[in-house]
Formats: C-alpha cells, structure tokens, sequence
C-alpha cells in the first residue's frame, strides 16, 4: 500500500509540474512571434520529448500554430488573440 500512495504522490507532483511549466511557456511566447522546439526545450530545461508534448498541449488549446511539417524549418506562430484569453 506504501508503494502505491507513493506512486500517487509522484504523479501528483508530476501533473503540479507541468501545470507551473506551462504556465511559464505562456509567460514566455508572450513577447514572441513565433518559438520553436529548441526555444522551449532551452526555456524549461526538459527533454526534445517533453518539449514536444507542452507545444502539443498549447497547440490544443490553439495558442499556438505550427508552421512547416517536419524538421528544422518548423516553428509554431503565436496566435495572439487566444493568449489574452
């Protein structure tokens, strides 16, 4: 059981950190016109994986756009008005 409250505390905080990392990216592309993968990977200091799944999450939530398909060339547009939401 010990085990288990301790996975549960673990997830907990987990879902505490994305939520405070997201919170921040927001802050961050603010000001910007455009981020890219690396931006955010640098921002936050986490992985090209989990970088990826915080640009999906705003994606989701259309405040950002991406732009190009594959590769170096993609960036994600900011898209303004969602932001001041």
């Amino acid at each position: 059981m010990e085990n288990f409250d301790q996975k549960i505390k673990q997830i907990e905080e987990q879902k505490g950190e994305k939520q405070e990392n997201l919170k921040k990216l927001k802050g961050f592309i603010e000001d910007k016109e455009k981020v890219t993968n690396n931006d955010v990977e640098e921002f936050l200091g986490v992985s090209n994986a989990t970088a990826e799944r915080y640009i999906e999450e705003l994606e989701k939530d259309g405040l950002l756009e991406q732009i190009g398909q594959i590769g170096q060339g993609v960036y994600y547009k900011i898209n303004r008005a969602r932001l001041s939401e």
